[in-house]
């Protein structure tokens, strides 16, 4: 009986030292649009190195909404490159 109570006092503990170095933790700077940052792209599954793409912050903002839109039109429109033929009308 004493190891679920062990167990909850631990997780309100952990929980607590987590939010209090998140309190801690120093405020961020605002972004400076003009600002080049740099992020290391991979390849999905793979484990060798990938390619360094340097941008601006306003570019990578506009990736980053130009990719939500796509794969939001793509979720709601439910396009595919399925085309159907007279001969197999049932393939998508």
């Amino acid at each position: 009986m004493k190891f679920p109570a062990l167990a909850a006092a631990t997780l309100l503990m952990i929980g607590a030292l987590a939010g209090q170095a998140a309190a801690e933790s120093p405020t961020q700077q605002p972004e400076e649009p003009g600002r080049i940052t740099c992020q290391v792209r991979r390849a999905v599954g793979s484990r060798l190195g990938g390619v360094r793409q340097c941008r601006t912050q306003v570019e990578w903002a506009r990736d980053r909404t130009e990719m939500r839109n796509l794969v939001h039109r793509l979720q709601t429109e439910g396009h595919t490159n399925c085309v159907p033929t007279p001969e197999r009308p049932n393939i998508c």
